[in-house]
């Protein structure tokens, strides 16, 4: 019966593409509840030339024997060191993202912070899924918000994000055992180094440590100098979790060739 009514409504009111805004017939094709698959491909970026660490834009460079014969566009040189990690130090060892903070992307997270019913960022996360093929992650878990913060903004883009890729990859999601310590200032308007001991200790893990999953999925919304998936990463580490990746629908802090200007 509640299906029935659905598709009654559904003939009524026919879902829009969050993107295109575009009467939505083919969700079942692109897999995302609220994105027509036209906008899944056209927001889904090509990542295989960055750090799979950091998301970082590495040169591509001819290698070796191991490039006779291909384009040297096409190549990586794996003696290459990624900039940002060798000065970082992040603390986790894979970055899954969707593409660059830039364009409609850049617009919809957008859209994702300012919406209070929080249905984009459930739909962003959705549309992140995508990239955890054969991923052996056990538990999600969201950037916490203070909840301070949270009684303005009514809703965490970042967990809003991490409900959408669980219910989409079936990953299991634990939205108690990260905690924000403190009200920190908004990394947005600082420079690198204030960001980073902005969110100094400014998060704490709390329940079992017999019960610590074995490999989390840290989700956040953007990803711009890594401050604060790096400190909680390390906190993560303290309490004994072996294995840590992060999930974030966008990378910022860098220009693309070609793609523009990164904020």
């Amino acid at each position: 019966m509640r299906q029935f009514v659905q598709s009654f409504k559904d003939l009524l009111f026919p879902p829009m593409c969050i993107s295109c805004r575009q009467c939505l017939v083919d969700a079942k094709k692109s897999g995302v509840d609220l994105l027509c698959h036209t906008c899944c491909r056209s927001l889904l970026e090509d990542v295989t030339g960055r750090c799979r660490v950091c998301g970082y834009p590495r040169p591509l460079v001819p290698d070796s024997a191991a490039t006779v014969g291909m384009p040297v566009d096409s190549v990586w040189t794996e003696s290459l060191n990624c900039p940002e990690c060798e000065e970082v130090g992040f603390g986790f060892e894979r970055i899954y993202l969707v593409g660059s903070y830039q364009g409609r992307l850049q617009e919809l997270l957008l859209q994702a912070k300012a919406s209070t019913s929080g249905y984009v960022g459930f739909t962003l996360g959705q549309l992140l899924a995508g990239r955890l093929v054969n991923s052996d992650v056990d538990q999600i878990v969201a950037v916490p918000m203070h909840w301070r913060r949270r009684l303005m903004r009514n809703q965490s883009p970042a967990t809003m994000i991490a409900r959408g890729l669980s219910y989409k990859t079936g990953i299991p999601l634990n939205l108690r055992m990260l905690l924000a310590r403190r009200l920190t200032k908004k990394q947005g308007m600082l420079s690198p180094r204030q960001r980073i001991r902005n969110v100094e200790r400014a998060f704490r893990v709390r329940g079992s440590r017999l019960h610590t999953a074995k490999h989390i999925l840290l989700v956040d919304d953007v990803m711009t100098t890594g401050a604060t998936l790096a400190e909680i990463s390390r906190a993560l580490q303290d309490y004994g979790v072996d294995q840590i990746s992060v999930a974030v629908v966008c990378r910022a802090g860098f220009s693309v060739p070609g793609l523009g200007s990164e904020s």
